[in-house]
């Protein structure tokens, strides 16, 4: 048994010995294979993640009314909206038309456009967006109508249209004060300009008209905004300017105003600069060299711009940085040194560079 034992030991031995280097080729043939399908298995894409499909939104045509007092009047504000609604309610929305009806149910001014059109995505490919409130001013009621177009560039596409009711014309229905007012900036809201406040009447008996009703907008010049002032003419039963200046200058008589600045100055605070200071919004004698230095207090008190007032049958434009921009003047007081100054050289010292 013990021989047997041995041989079978012997045998084992040798067979092991034998078979060993085609069991090394076969473990690393199998450890190649595991590493080329692991290889292939990271090169795979992952599988794309099913998600929910989302529906189109829905057009849907409505007209909306609204409900605006005028004194002891009450007027309705209609309009003709497209909407597009999605699972979470409306998501766009552009108005057709839209008009303005006195307590008979009767048109007192109607504006018309054709319906929105729509991009291949489904969406509207220009919007208008359209409404309208109520407010009491000093010399009577009006009817404000707000209008946004979308797109469109910086600080434009709004506009605002004046309903009222002419002096001397209670029994009268309201009227358009004049086409839609816009400008490259916003309107603000409505006003009293107290510099046009009516003396008191000379005598007992006497009526005195105040007009100094005025609608406020931001305008801006290309380097700053001014308020603008447009005056609600209860007498004419229009808008205008509410202020016209003249004054004498080297160039002639010129049409100029003095307005108060909305800036948002930047300034490089590390950089030592100076600018040409004059008494006066005209280059008249020689300026002074004001310096600036990075700690240096800058406080904007006026300026005096060039805006137009332009007129059409449709729209009327405020607009305040045309080709005549060059002769802006900003009133400055730089350190306690107070004066005009114009360049946009100048400018951009006191952090308002030109833009838009």
């Amino acid at each position: 048994m013990a021989s047997i034992a041995i041989t079978f030991g012997i045998l084992c031995r040798h067979d092991c010995l034998a078979y060993k280097p085609l069991m090394t080729r076969r473990i690393s043939f199998l450890a190649g294979a595991l590493m080329s399908l692991a290889a292939v298995a990271c090169a795979q894409p992952p599988a794309p993640v099913a998600r929910p499909k989302v529906s189109p939104p829905k057009l849907e045509v409505k007209e909306e009314t609204t409900q605006l007092k005028a004194g002891a009047e009450t007027y309705t504000f209609v309009k003709r909206e497209h909407q597009l609604v999605g699972p979470k309610g409306v998501q766009d929305a552009s108005t057709e038309w839209w008009e303005l009806r006195d307590p008979a149910g009767k048109v007192v001014y109607r504006e018309s456009g054709a319906p929105p059109k729509l991009t291949d995505q489904g969406d509207f490919e220009e919007t208008s967006e359209v409404s309208a409130s109520s407010a009491h001013a000093d010399g009577g009621d009006v009817i404000l109508v707000e209008g946004m177009q979308l797109p469109s560039a910086p600080n434009s596409g709004s506009w605002v249209q004046v309903f009222g009711r002419k002096w001397g014309s209670a029994t009268q229905p309201l009227t358009s004060f004049g086409p839609a007012i816009s400008t490259e900036g916003e309107f603000t809201g409505l006003g009293i300009d107290h510099r046009r406040d009516a003396p008191k009447p000379p005598r007992p008996g006497v009526t005195v008209v105040t007009l100094h009703d005025v609608l406020k907008f931001r305008v801006w010049t290309g380097n700053f905004e001014i308020e603008y002032p447009v005056l609600i003419n209860w007498i004419t039963g229009r808008v205008e300017p509410a202020m016209r200046c003249y004054r004498t200058t080297m160039k002639g008589r010129i049409e100029r105003c003095s307005y108060p600045i909305k800036v948002d100055p930047h300034r490089d605070g590390n950089d030592l600069t100076f600018v040409r200071m004059f008494h006066e919004p005209e280059e008249l004698g020689t300026p002074k060299h004001v310096v600036i230095k990075p700690t240096s207090k800058i406080e904007f008190l006026e300026a005096e711009v060039p805006v137009t007032w332009q007129v059409d049958a449709k729209n009327i434009f405020i607009g305040a940085s045309g080709p005549e921009s060059d002769d802006t003047w900003v009133k400055v007081r730089i350190d306690g040194q107070e004066g005009w100054i114009h360049t946009q050289e100048d400018f951009l010292a006191i952090g308002l560079p030109q833009s838009g």
